[in-house]
């Protein structure tokens, strides 16, 4: 063996760690002091033999205390808890880590360490380490579940004041186009509100459940429109409906169209307007607002709404072209600025 070779062992068996908690026992201590031994005769100039030899002393006096032929649990891997801990450091900042895990670990030591006299510093140690660890990965597995119920009022919330603001803008809408689903849009979101303030117990301290304090009053704060516009625009009949769908597709149109100008999408706004004029042109009124079923046809859409619809898209459609127009110019004006000043500051 080398003093290279000894240094490796000395490292793998975390021999500073073992002095530092007091548990480097007369037998591993001796058998240090007996590979040192076979090495006298070698070069003891070098880092390696240096590293070695500064535990020469302490081991001698480790080799000397008692303890007899104890080596569990150091050889048992004690040690490596400490490596362990450090793995679990990072799994926590993922929010990969159950706090279990490490609970279990800290009831082993509390229960075969903390009572035994030559494990009480290296026990202290890790319960010292370990405690807190557990309480930041609770922190995490809440805020883990608080960000998903966070996520889901976020989603959920667009979506009522889609039907909402589409009902805004062209005076009807369809709840179920936009919250879809084989439960009524109403049940949906009472059900999700249940889901928001159950997230919101979790933890109302957190800056997650401020989030979700202030989203569920939001919601609550929509229930009373979207009660309203769900009765106006009850589901219809799907068996039914397929002797109006040119009608319902109209309908539809208009609504992809509103939601193109919620969103200033000013190019599928106006495809959106194109298309619903092309419907009436090619389907004609008499299939889309007359006919034998005209009755169940004004229920989805009426000819003075559609009117109004299209009314209501193409003012938004001039709007947007204003504002993308006056940006450009804008932007325009900027650039020949800028271009003029760095020809001044070139000539100066």
């Amino acid at each position: 063996m080398t003093y290279k070779e000894l240094l490796e062992e000395v490292k793998e068996r975390r021999l500073a760690q073992l002095f530092e908690y007091e548990i480097c026992t007369p037998k591993i201590a001796k058998d240090f002091l007996d590979k040192l031994s076979k090495l006298e005769g070698e070069d003891a100039s070098s880092d390696e033999a240096k590293e070695v030899l500064k535990f020469k002393d302490q081991l001698k006096t480790a080799s000397e205390g008692e303890g007899g032929d104890w080596t569990e649990p150091v050889d048992g891997g004690c040690m490596e808890i400490f490596e362990q801990l450090q793995s679990w450091e990072k799994d926590i900042k993922t929010g990969s880590l159950e706090a279990r895990e490490i609970e279990g670990m800290v009831e082993y030591v509390e229960k075969k360490w903390v009572p035994d006299p030559k494990m009480s510093k290296v026990a202290a140690a890790v319960l010292e380490k370990a405690k807190p660890m557990v309480q930041a990965a609770k922190k995490a597995e809440r805020d883990k579940e608080q960000s998903r119920v966070v996520s889901e009022m976020k989603f959920t919330t667009g979506l009522a004041e889609g039907v909402i603001a589409t009902y805004g803008m062209l005076g009807f809408t369809v709840p179920h186009f936009i919250i879809q689903g084989t439960v009524p849009p109403m049940e949906q979101l009472e059900s999700k509100l249940t889901y928001f303030k159950e997230g919101l117990a979790i933890d109302p301290e957190s800056e997650l459940g401020k989030q979700l304090s202030e989203g569920i009053e939001k919601v609550e704060g929509l229930i009373p429109q979207m009660q309203l516009i769900c009765k106006e625009n009850p589901r219809q009949d799907m068996k039914e409906s397929a002797d109006y769908k040119q009608t319902i597709a109209l309908k539809a149109t208009l609504m992809a169209g509103s939601a193109c100008a919620i969103k200033g999408n000013l190019e599928e706004l106006g495809k959106m307007i194109e298309k619903a004029e092309a419907a009436l042109k090619e389907d004609g009124e008499a299939t889309l607002f007359e006919g034998e079923s005209g009755e169940a046809k004004q229920k989805i859409l009426t000819k003075a709404q559609y009117d109004k619809g299209l009314e209501v898209l193409k003012a938004k459609l001039k709007e947007l072209t204003e504002k993308s127009e006056k940006a450009e110019a804008a932007e325009v004006k900027t650039e020949k600025t800028e271009t003029t000043e760095e020809a001044k500051a070139e000539a100066a």
